[in-house]
């Protein structure tokens, strides 16, 4: 185990076939526009710190469970987090010109029973995202993170297996990162966070 090491990748392990699927239930579900959130159930602020279109699936959904198995065998490599559930699963649409910014995953405080009784006392701890599109398909739309000191942190090898279509990462949801601005095409993506006990 090595909890230093902050992203987990595995290159091409989803079928194209698959990924299409995806794309095509998103686009029958309907698009809403980015929301950038403070806390789990707040109003949505700065809406410059992300452009994109977005569809929301429960953590019933098939999609959720595929993106969970991968965090769990993340995690079970690397970190050995305690977790405890999934919150489903966010298709996002990058067209020209849309972008997310630096940004963590994980809520300031643990999510309240206000806000949801099925995650109340948790927080995000594991960021799965699995790319949707081929890297000829888009420019651009780069998923970049940054470590625990704020350095921007680039693998190169990381990141080339990381743009072939079909692959995931899996990240603690505390890692900075961001989607740099797609300059041509079209970048699709699939993300779910799991949910667990605050780290003490």
């Amino acid at each position: 185990m090595n909890r230093d090491q902050f992203c987990r990748v595995y290159s091409s392990v989803i079928p194209p076939a698959i990924c299409d699927l995806i794309c095509e239930q998103a686009m029958a579900s309907g698009f809403e526009s980015a929301r950038l959130y403070r806390s789990h159930n707040d109003q949505p602020v700065d809406a410059s710190i992300r452009s994109a279109k977005l569809v929301m699936w429960n953590s019933l959904h098939w999609t959720a469970g595929l993106l969970r198995h991968y965090a769990d065998l993340a995690n079970s490599e690397q970190w050995s987090f305690l977790t405890s559930a999934s919150q489903g699963a966010q298709f996002a649409q990058y067209d020209i010109g849309d972008w997310f910014d630096w940004h963590k995953d994980e809520f300031p405080t643990s999510i309240t029973s206000n806000e949801s009784e099925i995650w109340a006392g948790l927080n995000r701890k594991l960021t799965i995202v699995l790319n949707l599109s081929s890297p000829q398909d888009y420019d651009g739309g780069e998923l970049q993170f940054k470590d625990t000191y704020g350095r921007e942190f680039v693998d190169p090898k990381a990141s080339e297996r990381g743009r072939a279509k079909g692959s995931i990462f899996v990240f603690p949801s505390y890692i900075l990162h961001k989607v740099t601005k797609v300059t041509s095409g079209q970048r699709c993506s699939l993300t779910s966070w799991i949910v667990g006990p605050p780290f003490r």
